[in-house]
């Protein structure tokens, strides 16, 4: 992770490279915990790192008890194979205080995270930081279909030229790609 690193900060000075997205070919493939561990590098290392979680299909699906086609006759799959979300990665790793847990158990009213900055809110009163110096985060909560079906390059665009002013780099998770409509958007701008 440490050398994927040490790449991506050369490609960002090379290149005046402001943003990362991390996507995959499909769910379930490490995407998260490696994208986790990027941002946690970058931000070990001294860059001012925003991780955002740009995978709401992936929320929206594990909220609304995703289903997959084979599964046995359309049943919900088992929770054991219900895939994390970045946050809760985030949490599992103790990435984020002991205040955060009460933040996403009450995702449904929060006006933080990517879901938030779609609703008008401003960047700044959207991002989370967490125990890691130069480490926030801007989570999807509370994300439903009507979110996704706002997401856009020019949204992305502007995210990226708003958080650059006060971050080194911006790290996205995206869905798999194909499959996520959100995941081209940020590819298509990161």
């Amino acid at each position: 992770i440490h050398e994927i690193r040490g790449l991506m900060q050369v490609r960002a000075r090379r290149d005046g490279a402001k943003a990362f997205a991390i996507t995959s070919p499909s769910r379930g493939s490490g995407k998260t915990s490696l994208t986790v561990g990027l941002a946690s590098s970058l931000a070990i290392s001294g860059t001012r790192t925003l991780l955002v979680d740009c995978d709401l299909a992936g929320r929206v699906a594990a909220v609304g008890g995703s289903r997959r086609a084979g599964d046995g006759g359309g049943k919900s799959q088992p929770p054991a194979e219900v895939k994390q979300n970045l946050d809760q990665v985030m949490l599992q790793m103790g990435y984020l205080d002991e205040h955060d847990p009460e933040v996403f158990l009450l995702a449904h009213d929060a006006t933080i995270g990517i879901t938030g900055l779609l609703d008008g809110a401003p960047l700044a009163a959207c991002v989370i930081d967490t125990s890691v110096p130069n480490l926030s985060i801007l989570p999807a909560l509370s994300a439903t279909q009507q979110h996704i079906g706002r997401m856009s390059s020019a949204f992305i665009r502007r995210l990226i030229d708003e958080a650059g002013a006060t971050h080194d780099l911006i790290i996205f998770d995206t869905g798999p790609i194909p499959g996520s409509v959100e995941g081209l958007f940020v590819t298509s701008e990161a």
